[in-house]
């Protein structure tokens, strides 16, 4: 009699059964009604540009209007000293053309202030983002946001730009990918204000929590390590001799008795003259 091979390789029918079955858990079958999940929307220059659009005159608003940046909208240009990858440094009057290499190209770039206190740092950050307000930075308008408080212990730089935006625009929650394609395609410039003044830890969660694109950050001197994984381009800002400006001011037009207009003739201000006072850095 010929013999047939059974599916199975002759195995009997409890047999197949119990094969059949560990086969399907490991494969189970789509349920009734049940579909894949939507993969994460996807957020390219042409989408973020028309979020923008709609949000973008609240947001500016709500930055101007921030006390720190308020109280320094007016700014006096300084000399500063200025390091740009691949360059060497160069002293100069900061204009916004200084910053292309910065805001173009889709490499992240780290803006770096770094000086002594009360040398201008935040005045000069609040100046470069209202060049980024009116798209003075490569022809594109940009969003600063400004983060003068150190993270939370799980908190990120992306979260944090992420909170500003729903409450500055009243949004109960942006998703995430709409964040992350801002602050990629350079849309949003964040500004870790007094980053050498934070405690070390937070320090260490924003190094580690760095987002792509581009950042704004001022400092001290101390505790510039750690950012050496993005480019930099380094800005320092100079400082004024005073004791080179008490010269200069004796060449003002005499007052009545041969001292400056409102000065007595031993250096003190006359009633009604009250002397200077330095301004917020």
């Amino acid at each position: 009699m010929l013999c047939v091979d059974e599916p199975g390789g002759g195995a009997t029918g409890p047999e197949l059964f119990e094969q059949a079955i560990v086969r399907l858990a490991a494969n189970p079958p789509p349920r009734q009604g049940e579909q894949d999940p939507a993969p994460p929307p996807s957020y390219g220059p042409t989408q973020v540009d028309a979020w923008l659009e709609v949000h973008f005159q609240p947001l500016a608003d709500a930055f101007a209007k921030l006390p720190a940046v308020a109280e320094r909208k007016i700014h006096v240009p300084l000399n500063l000293r200025m390091k740009v990858p691949g360059e060497k440094p160069k002293l100069l009057l900061l204009e916004p053309a200084d910053l292309k290499q910065a805001v173009e190209g889709a490499e992240a770039h780290l803006i770096l202030i770094a000086a002594e206190g009360g040398s201008g740092k935040t005045s000069l950050a609040v100046r470069i983002a209202f060049w980024a307000l009116e798209g003075l930075l490569g022809g594109i308008k940009r969003l600063p946001v400004l983060i003068d408080r150190g993270l939370a212990e799980e908190e990120t730089l992306s979260e944090r730009v992420r909170l500003w935006l729903e409450q500055s625009i009243g949004s109960a929650q942006l998703e995430p990918e709409l964040v992350e394609a801002l602050l990629r395609y350079k849309r949003v410039l964040p500004i870790v204000d007094h980053f050498s003044e934070l405690p070390e830890v937070a320090r260490q969660r924003v190094r580690e929590t760095m987002p792509a694109g581009l950042l704004m950050l001022t400092t001290r001197r101390s505790g510039l390590e750690g950012f050496s994984e993005r480019a930099i381009t380094q800005i320092t800002p100079l400082q004024i001799a005073t004791d080179r400006l008490r010269p200069a001011g004796r060449t003002h037009t005499p007052g009545p008795d041969g001292g400056r207009p409102g000065v007595t003739g031993n250096g003190a201000p006359r009633c009604g003259h009250p002397a200077g006072h330095a301004g917020h850095p």
